[in-house]
């Protein structure tokens, strides 16, 4: 779905080679990079250029907007033997090679401390990227260098793009499928006056795409509950047309919002829920295989449905509750009708319900 180097996927096969031309350019550090496989308007060349920047935070060093010159040819002129003109790409760089050596030592470190969690969860690998964002980047404005990976992971200051390209490249080293989204958005929750460019991610999760605005819940959370509580973590189409606008078509769509994201933790059993574990309206469950067929049961329905079951299985809670939620959000994938679902859970009791969208 959310496929490497997406944005390139989106040209046309003519393009997609210029896109490796100026993509290698880029990668070597050059200031110019020549491509004769272009040929028609200078101005084509901005989006090609536009779809490397989406696709490769690694490339720290790239400039927003390159130059497009008419390069001189040594066959005669403009022009090659075909007689279109010869273009070249001109993108200084945002950082000297000294300064890449000191930048390129500290992002791998980050990256490196993300390694220890690939055994986890991909839940907690998000949030944990989340929280080093949230713990490390302060959000700055104005600052031509703060629209990049470098910015957040190496400078600690960063504006949305900043944000969310830090945020793509920790995906991409964890390999979670990511792509950084351009588009409006308000600053003031309400106020289409507020209505600025912004950027932030759409992550695939469990076989579904989410919204996730990066600088919004990196920039007002403290902790792994503030993360799952936001309403722009791991969100749908509906959370976000509310201060969003962006292309449709030009991404997946997001229907539902991940269960992770609506699951609510408490201490004690709340209203409506089952006042003991062991109630006969419990499902009792003593692995993943009943869980999935218990969940397939209840999603075949096509009416709203509230159910609950207890997880009797050996592992700790804290590794069991992520494989419940992934399950969750499997059966939710395979729902003949579009639904969604809250999830409350209290130690290994959980109560769900389901509401099919009309």
């Amino acid at each position: 779905m959310l496929q490497k180097e997406y944005w390139r996927t989106k040209l046309s096969p003519a393009d997609q080679k210029t896109y490796d031309l100026i993509r290698a350019g880029l990668a070597s550090q050059r200031e110019r990079t020549a491509i004769p496989t272009f040929s028609g308007d200078p101005n084509g060349i901005l989006p090609i250029y536009q779809a490397i920047w989406n696709d490769h935070p690694e490339l720290y060093w790239q400039t927003y907007a390159p130059g497009v010159a008419q390069a001189a040819s040594s066959f005669g002129g403009l022009f090659g033997s075909g007689g279109a003109p010869r273009f070249e790409v001109i993108h200084p760089t945002l950082y000297q090679p000294k300064e890449t050596a000191s930048i390129n030592a500290s992002i791998r470190n980050v990256l490196a401390k993300l390694d220890a969690l690939k055994a986890q969860p991909k839940i907690d690998q998000i949030i944990a990227a989340i929280l080093h964002l949230a713990k490390h980047v302060t959000y700055e404005i104005n600052n031509e260098k703060n629209q990049n990976a470098a910015s957040a992971l190496y400078f600690g200051r960063a504006q949305c793009t900043g944000y969310a390209k830090a945020f793509k490249l920790m995906m991409d080293h964890l390999g979670i499928p990511c792509i950084l989204v351009s588009g409006s958005a308000m600053a003031r929750e309400g106020d289409p006056s507020s209505m600025g460019p912004h950027a932030w991610n759409l992550v695939e999760l469990d076989g579904a795409c989410y919204h996730l605005d990066t600088t919004a819940v990196a920039g007002n959370v403290d902790d792994r509950e503030d993360i799952l509580a936001s309403l722009l973590f791991l969100g749908k189409d509906g959370d976000f047309e509310k201060n969003h606008v962006w292309d449709r078509k030009s991404i997946p769509a997001c229907p539902n919002h991940s269960p992770y994201r609506a699951t609510k933790i408490i201490p004690s059993p709340g209203a409506g829920m089952p006042s003991k574990p062991d109630d006969a309206s419990v499902t009792q469950i003593s692995s993943l295989y009943e869980l999935r067929m218990l969940l397939a049961r209840e999603f075949a329905s096509e009416k709203t449905c509230t159910f609950a079951f207890r997880m009797n299985m050996s592992l700790p809670t804290e590794k069991l509750h992520p494989h419940v939620m992934s399950s969750i959000q499997a059966a939710l994938n395979q729902a003949k009708k579009s639904s969604s679902v809250e999830t409350t859970c209290q130690g290994t009791l959980y109560q769900l319900t389901r509401t099919v969208s009309p």
